[in-house]
């Protein structure tokens, strides 16, 4: 019995008449066929329709995409693939520490794999971080003269702090449910391992035995590559290999080779081709331990990803009913992708909630029919390919030009948008142009911050401060904490940290949209006001300053996604060419009652995050600057370059739609044979003006 799919339908009324249907027809075939008609089970089960829902305006009406592809007209739809940004989340918090104690480098050679940064994010290995903080700050109060890593660039005092403030986010809640924290250990330093310590673990492995600092072959983690080089290694044979259980679906691809459904489906496993067992001979002695914490779908998140999923059921396929029908006789093949932020998945959930009209809790949802992939759709998948590695640092490069730029105290003028906004795109000349001078702007935001915090603070030390029901359940002194540590973060010796920017624009705009009814700060919308053009200019401008290095990083960074939609769309056009992708498809010549038989789409949603979003409009737009291909006229018509112009934010759900459609009576040499649509929605709208203080939403 398949619990999670029980769960989907036991409420629902629909399931038992359909049941009911269904077993009606089974006992007449077996007791009376006679009375059985030939197109019994597809006449009269009825598709019930998705319950009606409030539709969240992602676009006008008149931008709605024609209804072509129905069954019996000239063209029919053959493949969707969508790719879309998760849902409104609350802030994102981060705190990073250097550490070289012996428990957190025990962490990184127990779970840790080559060079590869570690993250940390189930209950048990949480548990163990907290663990060894917890023992650190005894040993810090227990001796006044313990100072850790003397190269250590934090003070005493400081990295007590630092410590604290990790104790307390990890007890936070009492238990590690939940998907809302994650830590990474990136290794920063190696030393050699002693020789006689690495003979003794060669010496206990060859005869099928292992030791607590042995590193074992086992699923790889994926990783932000943080080395020059491949560590040293020695080999023994013969040798067991182990893998690690995972009960969620986990996917993995490559840069090279095929990139079917079937292969990326199978966990991650390692499997060497000769029975050698690779042994370190380094071990990590220094590590930069980052916290990440909050970032969690919030209630508006999971209500709008569910009508967007409705909506596209609407707008992106011949019709509703059409839609379910394909879908429950083997003509519609759908997979969900997501990658394993919280965020995302959940989002991920509740947009298929919507589009299958399913009932019940996400989670059974998430846990049968989301996908999870650590390849396609995280921008943390930077392997050992030093490739990859370069993107890394042209990233790092990139920041520190944007740094520059804002930190001119100059009036933006023509030369200045010549150099900080080479492409010429009108958002970015507008969010310029509303900037002014980029240092008073930096300067101004910083004194409105200041100001909104002391805003709160007086609500805090109000008598009636426990009178404030915040939304997501935070406190007033959490929301006091997180603006104080951005205020700190943002403003260091008569410097401002740009990178800081699009940490406060996702704050005040969270806290204008859920908190602001409750607190009415004054300062809210001067601030919001102020910080929206500069997070309009370093957003885009992160993921490349000129049209060059925005294609270039596009290309390293959603590569491997573009790769895949591209496979989606050429075995659709080639009709699912394998065996894999035609053992649960409709055989025509059995199917009885149905008017379009061999009609046959294929539907692949990937969730992701933002920077995926741009990096992947980036190469579409930017493709035609490829100094490998100067031929190359760009891939977008003139009127979506005109959309793109005009739009300058990608919110929260923004989603790209890809649609390839076949037109029937066309041969199949013919060129034109096949078309492939582009859509594009930049998500919720940005305007604070339209937010509906009563469900939290902005259209």
């Amino acid at each position: 019995c398949d619990v999670n799919g029980w769960s989907f339908v036991k409420n629902s009324k629909e399931y038992y008449n359909d049941s009911a249907q269904i077993l009606r027809v089974l006992m007449l075939r077996a007791v009376a066929p006679s009375q059985l008609s030939a197109s019994s089970l597809v006449s009269k089960i009825k598709v019930s329709k998705p319950k009606a829902q409030r539709a969240i305006e992602i676009s006008s009406e008149s931008d709605r995409p024609p209804r072509s592809g129905s069954p019996g007209s000239e063209e029919e739809l053959r493949c969707v693939v969508a790719v879309v940004r998760h849902g409104d989340r609350t802030p994102k918090q981060k705190m990073k520490i250097k550490v070289s104690d012996k428990g957190f480098m025990a962490l990184f050679n127990k779970y840790g794999y080559k060079r590869e940064a570690l993250k940390l994010k189930t209950a048990v290995m949480l548990q163990e971080v907290l663990d060894v903080t917890r023992t650190l700050l005894a040993q810090y109060h227990s001796d006044p003269s313990f100072i850790g890593d003397p190269c250590d660039v934090d003070s005493r005092s400081e990295k007590i702090e630092k410590l604290l403030q990790m104790k307390s986010v990890l007890e936070k809640g009492g238990g590690f449910s939940g998907i809302n924290r994650k830590v990474q250990l990136k290794p920063l330093k190696w030393e050699a391992i002693d020789p006689e310590v690495l003979a003794s673990k060669l010496s206990l492995q060859q005869f099928g035995l292992s030791s607590s600092s042995t590193t074992s072959t086992s699923t790889t983690p994926s990783g932000t590559h943080s080395g020059t080089t491949t560590p040293q290694r020695a080999t023994v044979s013969p040798t067991t290999f182990s893998t690690s259980s995972n009960s969620r679906k986990k996917i993995t691809s490559s840069n090279s080779g095929r990139l079917d459904d079937d292969r990326l489906s199978q966990p991650a496993m390692s499997a060497p081709s000769s029975p050698t067992l690779e042994v370190m001979t380094e071990k990590v002695s220094q590590a930069l331990l980052v916290l990440k914490w909050g970032g969690e779908l919030t209630h508006t998140g999971r209500q709008q990803a569910m009508e967007m999923g409705t909506r596209l059921l609407a707008d992106m396929y011949p019709s509703e009913e059409s839609f379910l029908q394909l879908h429950s006789t083997y003509r519609h093949d759908l997979k969900i992708y997501a990658s394993d932020e919280g965020r995302v998945e959940m989002t991920a959930a509740a947009y298929t909630k919507g589009i299958l009209n399913l009932e019940g809790e996400l989670t059974p949802i998430l846990v049968s029919l989301v996908h999870h992939t650590d390849k396609l759709l995280e921008k943390m998948s930077f392997t050992v390919d030093p490739e990859l590695k370069l993107a890394n640092e042209k990233w790092e490069d990139i920041k520190i030009k944007l740094h520059n730029f804002m930190h001119k105290n100059t009036t933006v003028d023509e030369a200045f948008i010549k150099e900080a906004a080479p492409t010429a795109t009108p958002p970015l000349i507008a969010a310029l142009k509303a900037i002014n001078n980029p240092r008073d702007a930096l300067a101004k935001v910083y004194e409105l911050t200041v100001r909104l915090i002391g805003e709160i603070e007086s609500k805090w030390n109000a008598e009636e401060r426990n009178n404030f029901q915040l939304c997501h359940g935070e406190l007033l002194s959490s929301m006091l904490g997180r603006w104080r540590k951005l205020e700190a973060d943002f403003y260091q010796k008569e410097l401002f940290d740009t990178r800081k920017i699009p940490d406060l624009y996702d704050c005040i705009r969270y806290d204008f949209l859920h908190n602001q009814q409750q607190l009415k700060l004054e300062t809210a919308a001067e601030l919001y006001a102020c910080i929206r053009p500069l997070a309009n200019f370093i957003n885009p401008q992160e993921y490349g300053v000129t049209a060059e290095e925005k294609l270039d990083l596009g290309i390293r960074v959603a590569q491997p996604l573009m790769r895949k939609i591209l496979y989606d769309l050429r075995l659709a056009r080639d009709h699912g060419i394998t065996t894999a992708e035609t053992m649960h498809r409709l055989d025509s010549r059995y199917a009885v009652g149905i008017d379009s038989p061999t009609m046959h789409v294929r539907t692949r949603l990937y969730f992701t995050s933002e920077s995926h979003i741009l990096t992947l409009l980036n190469i579409l737009r930017y493709a035609k600057h490829n100094p490998l291909h100067p031929e190359n006229k760009g891939l977008l018509d003139p009127e979506i370059i005109s959309y793109l112009d005009t739009t300058s934010e990608y919110n929260y759900l923004t989603h790209i739609v890809f649609r390839l459609f076949e037109h029937l009576e066309k041969d199949a040499s013919d060129p034109t044979k096949y078309r492939v649509e582009l859509l594009l929605s930049p998500g919720v709208s940005a305007d604070i003006s339209q937010i509906d203080n009563n469900t939290h939403t902005s259209p």
